[in-house]
């Protein structure tokens, strides 16, 4: 019952939750749907065992479509542990770029306040600053390093 009820709470936090012989995994990623921002998190409710792995989402995920495209050409991942290596690899690699692209935002916007301090660059940076700070709060426990690695290593 409390398992069904973490796969689909409306709100989810991430988190690591091990069981004897599964896990229950909510992983945050970066909403690249169409008019969403880069603070606007997107979950991924995982249950995974040595076989079954079942998702849940209440919106579309570009990792889960591309890892599901790479399986429907039979180059996806083998195993359950193989799977949450690859999901959480592609989540990293699709954040990065936007962190990036938000410290370079904040540079640019305190070097203009150099020359220029107005109100409308202070907003902007303050905006720009809680994406920042928001997004690895979110994203920090989608690491490997919370998992025992004993625990991959008998599903990969």
């Amino acid at each position: 019952m409390l398992l069904s009820w973490m796969l689909l709470a409306e709100e989810t936090r991430p988190r690591i939750t091990l069981f004897d012989d599964s896990l229950l995994l909510i992983l945050r990623g970066v909403n690249f749907n169409p008019g969403a921002g880069p603070d606007d998190m997107v979950s991924i409710r995982l249950y995974i065992d040595a076989y079954p792995i079942v998702s849940v989402r209440h919106r579309p995920h570009m990792t889960i479509k591309d890892i599901h495209s790479s399986s429907a050409i039979h180059n996806g991942p083998i195993s359950s542990g193989d799977f949450l290596a690859v999901l959480t690899d592609r989540l990293m690699e699709r954040t990065a770029p936007v962190i990036g692209r938000l410290d370079e935002e904040i540079g640019d916007i305190e070097d203009q306040m150099i020359e220029q301090a107005s109100r409308q660059l202070r907003s902007q940076l303050g905006i720009l600053r809680r994406q920042a700070i928001s997004l690895p709060r979110y994203i920090a426990p989608n690491g490997k390093s919370s998992l025992n690695s004993s625990w991959l290593k008998s599903r990969g």
